[in-house]
């Protein structure tokens, strides 16, 4: 009886703890007005607005660019951890991502996107290694070793997605966001 309640306990911790993890950093984002959080701003522009039919339905189309800005004055760094290639971000994420963009109210119609990841390309730093030659004499030499994925000062990580909302209505998007490690 002890290990089924363990058992249970267990189980709704984990529960729990996943809930939490997928609402951290959740934000609303306005048309051209980047939120900034930690000296990153997350945010959207619309390249490219037309209208199409969809079923004998008129429907908005959009082409929008997301984007994640590093102008916290430090690179901002997702190290590389044992989370068997998954994200702190949830399920169906690569360990890369550091930010979800969900468009609500996107219909889906004609395989149009109704969310977009924005990944972080890989972050290299120098390493100084000690090596010991044949004659016995010791020499120092640097290389470059991967740490994980980052977004360096000034950078910005983007991607593009087409959406199609109810015509009239622009899209309204929230951003899921992964908390960096500071370098």
């Amino acid at each position: 009886m002890k290990y089924v309640f363990l058992g249970v306990f267990t189980a709704f911790l984990s529960l729990f703890s996943f809930t939490y993890l997928l609402a951290q950093g959740t934000m609303n984002l306005v048309e051209n007005t980047p939120q900034t959080i930690n000296g990153v701003s997350y945010g959207y522009r619309i390249r490219n607005e037309q209208v199409k039919e969809v079923k004998d339905e008129n429907y908005s189309r959009y082409e929008v660019e997301v984007y994640v800005t590093n102008n916290s004055g430090c690179p901002k760094v997702l190290l590389f951890r044992d989370l068997n290639g998954s994200s702190s971000l949830g399920f169906g994420t690569s360990e890369q991502t550091v930010a979800i963009f969900e468009c609500l109210n996107a219909t889906g119609k004609r395989l149009t996107s109704k969310n977009q990841n924005v990944e972080a390309s890989i972050y290299r730093m120098q390493q100084r290694v000690r090596e010991t030659g044949p004659d016995g004499k010791s020499t120092t030499r640097f290389t470059d070793a991967e740490v994980g994925y980052g977004i360096r000062n000034g950078e910005t990580a983007s991607a593009t997605l087409i959406v199609i909302v109810p015509l009239g209505q622009r899209p309204n998007f929230t951003c899921r966001a992964v908390a960096f490690s500071n370098f």
